[in-house]
């Protein structure tokens, strides 16, 4: 009787070995961050995540470079179309009118594919969203990440293009130079082009930001930062 109760014991042990990653039947969502430039820069974390999806959410340049990783398994589709563009246009050449239908439209997307994404969930797949670099850190994943309850949610993390780029320049980033901090952030988060708080012509908001943070010394790392790259 014993021995049976040591048996039943380690059955349940190896059962519930086998269902962590699944809540009770359910499936979860699992961001992997692939790191900056495909499966060279990406953990064995990642990869080995990725082999082990029953479906996967990436953008078309990722489902190249990620192929031998994802198999055979569906693509469902690209998680970033029209959340940037619309109509063939970018964000910030739209009008007022046209922003108001581009912002109406790209939640409208964010919804249909989150519905998707739980549907299956439901009926116990786990889904991998393929994104850039170290979700939750200038990562777009927030889209879809928010939407979901933390026991639906794995957040892998990856290699961040910052990482990246200072092993590629050879410098340290702080606390070399004198330098106090470290601020990470994107162009069109110091300019009226995001906000719209003022003119585009540089006497808005702006301005008075980027006074202030020429009083300190700090080491800037920006992203998404080629698209204007004579203004900044």
């Amino acid at each position: 009787m014993k021995q049976r109760k040591q048996y039943l014991a380690v059955a349940v042990c190896i059962f519930l070995f086998f269902l962590q990653g699944t809540v009770w039947g359910k499936g979860r969502f699992y961001i992997i961050g692939t790191g900056p430039s495909g499966p060279q820069m990406a953990t064995l974390q990642a990869l080995e995540t990725i082999k082990q999806m029953d479906a996967v959410i990436a953008p078309t340049g990722h489902a190249e470079r990620f192929a031998d990783y994802i198999g055979k398994k569906p693509v469902l589709f690209d998680p970033w179309q029209g959340f940037w563009e619309y109509k063939g246009r970018p964000q910030d050449a739209l009008s007022e009118k046209e922003r108001k239908a581009f912002n109406k439209e790209r939640f409208r997307l964010r919804d249909e594919r989150i519905s998707k994404i739980k549907e299956l969930l439901a009926e116990g797949k786990d889904v991998g969203l393929l994104d850039s670099g170290n979700p939750s850190l200038f990562g777009p994943s927030h889209w879809y990440i928010e939407h979901f309850a933390p026991d639906e949610l794995v957040i892998i993390p990856g290699m961040g293009c910052d990482a990246a780029a200072m092993a590629a320049l050879g410098k340290s980033i702080i606390p070399a130079y004198d330098t106090r901090f470290v601020m990470q952030t994107a162009p069109f988060f110091l300019t009226d082009s995001f906000f719209q708080t003022g003119g585009t012509d540089g006497n808005g908001d702006e301005v008075q930001v980027l006074k202030d943070l020429a009083d300190y010394p700090v080491s800037t790392v920006l992203y998404m930062a080629l698209k204007n790259p004579i203004k900044l």
